[in-house]
């Protein structure tokens, strides 16, 4: 039984969906076959919800190894991604999350070659607040140095359907996109910095985080935003003019869809140009 099958049996149980589902689950099946184990965020990234670890019974028993895998993938299940993603081995890194064979346990004895938690494992594990509320930025400045040297965070993307409940927030534009940009990006919860730049505190313009439209004729594009399941919201933030110059928005209306016709939410005339 793969991990989904597993996954949904116990948000069933507990009551739960995708959203929101506050556990990282360990499932040691007795008949698992002999597929390496697993352990997904449920919604992708870090601190977006819980997460699922299946092991099979045969490795808590016969696998002398057991505790390597069960916090490699408990790694996962918080969103930790392989070494590999950031320039490392993943045979010989001192990451937890490399398949580095020193770092093998046997049974309850620790290994010769005790793994850690790169700067990057502590920066996303820093960002699951809602788990690890003790670790605070001051812990990543430590370990981790200034700024402009980190590297740009990896992550693990969603489980796609469960209980046939998808994960996307779907976006659909009246517009065409230009340079390689997409309309689901206005969804995003950042624009990210160029740290390669000569100003990284600066803005530039991100094909995978922005979405730039073709040009229109009155000024005006409509966005239809879908979510996966009743969403409360309380605001909306509208971030524009890319580089501090380019295409900002200066006015908005907001609607919702009660389902037989559309009502207005709100509408501001007057937003500042690069946050509203």
């Amino acid at each position: 039984m793969r991990a989904t099958a597993s996954l949904e049996e116990l948000l069933d149980h507990f009551a739960f969906n995708r959203f929101n589902c506050p556990y990282v689950f360990v499932v040691v099946r007795d008949h698992l076959d002999e597929r390496p184990p697993g352990g997904p965020p449920i919604n992708g990234g870090v601190n977006n919800g819980g997460g699922v670890i299946q092991l099979g019974r045969q490795k808590l028993t016969e696998d002398r190894r057991f505790q390597s895998p069960l916090r490699h993938e408990l790694g996962h299940g918080f969103g930790l991604v392989h070494p590999n993603l950031y320039g490392e081995s993943l045979s010989d890194s001192d990451s937890v999350m490399s398949y580095n064979e020193s770092h093998f346990t046997n049974r309850f004895r620790e290994a010769l070659r005790i793994p850690r938690l790169s700067c990057e494992d502590i920066r996303a594990l820093v960002a699951n607040d809602r788990v690890f509320q003790d670790l605070n930025a001051t812990a990543v400045e430590e370990l981790c140095g200034n700024i402009g040297n980190r590297k740009k965070l990896k992550t693990l993307p969603p489980m796609r359907k469960l209980g046939g409940m998808g994960y996307e927030v779907r976006v659909t534009a009246d517009v065409n996109s230009e340079y390689e940009t997409q309309a689901s990006n206005v969804v995003l919860t950042s624009i990210l910095p160029d740290f390669a730049s000569d100003t990284p505190d600066e803005i530039w313009f991100d094909s995978n985080s922005m979405w730039q439209s073709t040009q229109v004729s009155n000024g005006w594009i409509t966005l239809n935003i879908e979510f996966p399941l009743p969403t409360p919201l309380d605001q909306i933030n509208i971030y524009s003019r890319h580089s501090g110059e380019y295409h900002a928005v200066t006015s908005a209306h907001v609607l919702r869809n009660s389902g037989a016709s559309y009502e207005q939410v709100c509408s501001e005339s007057n937003l500042k140009p690069t946050q509203s």
